[in-house]
This record gives structure tokens, C-alpha cells and sequence, in this order.
């Protein structure tokens, strides 16, 4: 569980000193969208892998727990107009 956190704290300690520099990089070099455009790229890659890998156990999936939630707005505007109001005081 120990080199668990340790990989955790490296990747995001790289992470937080690769990544402003490597952005600023792609950005001069193919303009600003590619920056989103390779993000996209690696979260498209992290969620198959992650789907591919990380199996739900059957005990976990016979214990969830459903919740339903209700929300209610209601928003009511009243306006009024004084025909008689002066904008300009003075």
C-alpha cells in the first residue's frame, strides 16, 4: 500500500512540473487546441483502459444502493412600471 502512494505522489508531483511546460510546448509548436485536443486523447485512453482493467467485483454489485432525488424550482419575476416616474429628476 506504501509504493502505492509513493507511485500516486510521483506521478502527480511529474505531472504538476511536466505539464505547464510540455502545454506551452504543444501550443507554440500546433497552436492552442491541440493542447485540449491531446487531453482528450489521454482521458479517451485512461477510460478504456480503465474500463478494460478494473473489474467490479459481484459482491459490490449486488450491494448497491438505488436513490432517487426530486428537485422543485420555483422561480417567480414580478415587474412594475410607474408611468409617472420621472427618470431624470433634475
Amino acid at each position: 500500500m506504501q509504493a502505492y502512494g509513493i507511485t500516486l505522489g510521483v506521478g502527480l508531483g511529474l505531472a504538476l512540473m511536466l505539464g505547464p511546460i510540455s502545454g506551452a510546448l504543444l501550443a507554440s509548436l500546433w497552436g492552442s487546441r491541440a493542447v485540449f485536443q491531446l487531453s482528450l486523447l489521454i482521458t479517451l485512453c485512461n477510460g478504456g483502459l480503465a474500463a478494460v482493467f478494473m473489474r467490479e467485483e459481484r459482491a459490490t454489485a449486488r450491494a448497491r444502493v438505488k436513490v432517487k432525488v426530486k428537485v422543485r424550482v420555483r422561480v417567480r419575476v414580478r415587474v412594475r412600471a410607474n408611468a409617472n416616474a420621472n427618470p431624470n429628476p433634475n
